[in-house]
């Protein structure tokens, strides 16, 4: 079975023609690579974007928050530095008065003598 030249030539062309047309897809493929093309990968890029947004606002209260948190500890460190110097007086007077009353228990028991 031969095949004549017209039906040659038309396979040729023919195949030529999807050859060319694969090239194209191809060609517009590789433009388009970095785009989003499926809905599911745009529902992906959207959540995603939607996440990045959650988290941006949680690190601007948490920064937020971070500061009242060093305001409110230096307060507290000022606070425990008055006490502690209100404790050292308190351990004196209570070293003069302990003095005291052994001074007084003592007179008692001379006075009792």
């Amino acid at each position: 079975m031969e095949i004549g030249a017209a039906t040659a030539a038309a396979m040729v062309t023919g195949t030529g023609a999807v050859m060319a047309a694969v090239g194209a897809y191809l060609a517009d493929r590789r433009a388009r690579s970095g785009h989003i093309e499926s809905s599911e990968a745009k529902d992906l890029w959207a959540e995603s974007a939607h996440l990045r947004q959650e988290l941006r606002a949680e690190i601007d209260k948490l920064r937020a928050e971070l500061g009242d948190v060093r305001v409110e500890n230096t307060k507290l460190r000022a606070e425990v530095a008055a006490l502690k110097v209100e404790n050292s007086q308190l351990r004196r007077d209570n070293e003069k008065l302990t003095a005291q009353i052994a001074e007084l228990t003592a007179q008692m028991r001379e006075g009792r003598a």
